[in-house]
């Protein structure tokens, strides 16, 4: 049962091309049926994770730092699994 409070990480962007519609697509399909609240914080502003236009708002270029905050059911293993995605080099992947 959630508890009330909230996990933090930081994360580094280490995909050369940054966080474009591809792995915006992944991170969306990571979130999209958690039922807590997730936060990015990136420059002092605080954007909810809600859908992929709110991760693509976040113009998350190459060594780009932010921190990921989670609240909810499983809030630790979603953070986990956040923090990999962020900071995931996908150029190996891209066809």
């Amino acid at each position: 049962m959630y508890n009330g409070n909230m996990v933090e990480t930081s994360a580094k962007i280490h995909n050369s091309k940054g966080i474009h519609v591809r792995p915006s697509g992944l991170i969306f399909k990571a979130i999209m049926n958690y039922g807590g609240e997730i936060l990015i914080i990136k420059d002092g502003v605080t954007t909810p994770l809600r859908d992929i236009i709110s991760i693509l708002t976040l113009g998350l270029a190459y060594n780009d730092e932010i921190t990921i905050r989670v609240s909810g059911v499983n809030e630790e293993e979603m953070i986990d699994i956040l923090k990999d995605l962020f900071e995931k080099d996908y150029r190996f992947e891209e066809q």
